[in-house]
């Protein structure tokens, strides 16, 4: 059915399809604004106590989804730094969530090295530190999903920043066999397998989008570190 809307002091026709999916588009900025609003409440008491350690922490969350899963590159991301903390949006946590979950194998062991380090002896964190890995690692045959307007890839050359919304594979085997031949020390073991992370998530999501996910884990890891002082 044809059917028209007033857009400004104009009638346009749309379909009555293209009518339902603006109103779905209305109602999805409505609940986006109000998640915001909701975000705002919660988070202004907690800015107000914050220290300068912990909003420079949100300020680094905040240039690691603008360089990564955002795909602002890299001026917009450099321009974070000079900025205030802000307050997260609905985006924010959203693309943090999906920064997360497509760079685990790496940045689920720095989380629980910056938010845990000192609180579990040297080879009680090791231990961790490869269990966060090889879980990470099995976890990556979940993340070609629908992921809204977020980026799973990304690569600098230069100046220039290469973007991909769809998910390279996670070569899972190339890892466990590197991984088997490593050996030594617990502690050494899990620093070698920590690095070994970092680059078969590199190679899959692309060393921009890893180095992101280490700064958006270190970022959070600290604030939950504080949180627990």
């Amino acid at each position: 059915m044809l059917r028209y809307v007033e857009v400004g002091s104009r009638w346009e026709s749309v379909t009555a399809g293209g009518e339902k999916k603006q109103g779905q588009q209305g109602l999805d900025s409505l609940l986006e604004r109000g998640g915001d609003k909701a975000l705002e409440h919660t988070f202004k008491g907690w800015l107000s106590r914050a220290d300068d350690n912990q909003k420079f922490a949100l300020i680094a969350l905040a240039f690691a989804l603008a360089l990564g899963p955002l795909g602002q590159g890299l001026l917009a991301a450099l321009g974070v730094l000079f900025n205030d903390a802000s307050i997260p949006s609905t985006v924010q946590l959203e693309a943090t969530f999906w920064l997360i979950l497509i760079t685990l194998p790496i940045a689920l062991p720095v989380f629980v090295c910056v938010a845990y380090w000192g609180r579990l002896s040297l080879y009680g964190m090791a231990f961790v530190v490869a269990l966060c890995v090889f879980w990470g690692v099995s976890q990556q045959d979940y993340v070609n999903t629908q992921r809204g307007d977020v980026y799973c890839y990304a690569e600098l050359h230069g100046l220039e920043t290469t973007y991909e919304s769809e998910c390279r594979e996670f070569n899972q085997r190339g890892f466990a066999s590197d991984a088997s031949q490593i050996h030594g020390p617990p502690p050494a073991a899990a620093g070698m397998l920590a690095g070994l992370a970092f680059s078969y998530t590199a190679e899959a999501r692309g060393f921009l989008m890893a180095f992101c996910g280490v700064v958006a884990a270190a970022s959070i890891g600290y604030l939950v570190r504080r949180q627990m002082e």
